[in-house]
């Protein structure tokens, strides 16, 4: 683990160059040792200063002071050789060596997705936001984004409100929330998920920082579902890095003269984003199957449930968004008895009818 804080450490030299050296050697140790003697007979400029801080040691002194930093604020870190650092991630050219976290939600247990968008959301994108969420929470996916105003900490609300496990990506220490008016939310991400950040505690918001932490964003995640976005931002950004890592990216269209769908509609016309209207569009694309679900009744509600009731609950569960007459053209009931079944499911809270006889899992 020292060692691999200590690379993190080591400026003015490129992290793709690091990881090479590193995915040849295998060892955090020898890779260090490598970049030291490189660096040592190195001529140019830039080498100059690298060479001060080689000679002196200076990564292995940090490594000390935040591996101390960190037992004291319990603040986890997490290279490659440990089993929470994300798989996905691994596979990007440009992975931080450490990250930092809190919480304890293994993410390589759960099918993760980027939800990004813009800072300057409207009521059209929190309501796609809320219908999309909804879906997903059926099956054991988790949410990634990076707790910005605007659509990122309307996911993570969201997700805490569903039990959906979701993971939060900072640009500053995990001990230096920002925004501050989230730290109410951060407290149930740390439960329900992890926060995450390739800055070690102690290191306060910068301007350039969050523009790397999107690739982590975008790295750890199988697709990203951009909701609402400028054509300039964070969103983009991170859909940009996305297509780089050859992951899928989802975009939802929305009006051509509001600024906050501009940058969704510009990713669907150049090709870099799949147009999505509908949560069940994501889950065929990524291969979703029943076996990833979620239990959503525990056992103590199944056995309250009579045969006809759980003939249905299965039937509106695995048909999202369906309507009354598919539900009576596929089982075997009466208009009347379906009337009577479903307003009975709506009072015990597991069915939710939307407008036009839509029924949905509640």
């Amino acid at each position: 683990m020292f060692y691999s804080v200590a690379l993190s450490q080591i400026k003015y030299i490129p992290k793709k160059i690091i990881n090479n050296i590193l995915d040849e050697n295998h060892c955090y140790k020898k890779t260090y040792d490598e970049i030291k003697e490189i660096t040592i007979h190195a001529n140019t400029k830039t080498s100059n200063k690298l060479k001060s801080q080689i000679i002196n040691d200076e990564p292995l002194k940090k490594a000390e002071k935040i591996i101390n930093e960190c037992a004291k604020k319990n603040v986890e870190i997490i290279n490659e050789e440990s089993p929470l650092y994300p798989n996905l991630l691994k596979q990007c050219p440009d992975k931080p060596y450490v990250i930092y976290s809190k919480g304890e939600k293994n993410p390589n247990n759960l099918i993760l997705l980027a939800i990004v968008g813009t800072r300057s959301c409207s009521n059209y994108g929190i309501e796609n936001l809320k219908l999309f969420l909804n879906e997903l929470s059926k099956y054991k996916i988790g949410v990634v984004s990076g707790l910005a105003y605007g659509i990122d900490i309307e996911a993570h609300k969201i997700s805490n409100e569903l039990n959906l496990p979701n993971y939060a990506v900072l640009g500053s220490g995990v001990d230096h929330i920002y925004p501050r008016e989230h730290f109410k939310e951060v407290k149930k991400i740390i439960n329900n998920g992890m926060l995450i950040s390739e800055y070690p505690p102690g290191t306060s918001p910068r301007r350039f920082h969050f523009p790397c932490r999107n690739r982590i964003i975008a790295g750890m995640s199988k697709s990203t579902i951009v909701i609402e976005s400028d054509i300039k931002g964070g969103a983009t950004i991170t859909a940009r890095l996305a297509n780089e890592y050859n992951r899928d990216v989802f975009a939802i269209p929305g009006n051509i003269n509001k600024r906050s769908s501009k940058g969704c509609n510009l990713l669907i016309a150049n090709h870099q984003a799949q147009l999505i209207t509908d949560p069940t569009e994501i889950l065929e694309y990524i291969k979703l199957e029943k076996n990833n679900r979620k239990e959503i009744i525990n056992s103590n509600q199944i056995k309250d449930i009579n045969k006809d009731h759980r003939i249905i609950y299965n039937y509106i569960r695995d048909n999202f968004n369906t309507t009354f007459n598919n539900i009576q053209n596929n089982l075997d009931f009466t208009t009347p008895e379906l009337n009577s079944i479903l307003t009975c499911m709506e009072l015990e809270g597991l069915i939710l009818q939307k407008p036009g006889k839509i029924y949905q899992i509640f």
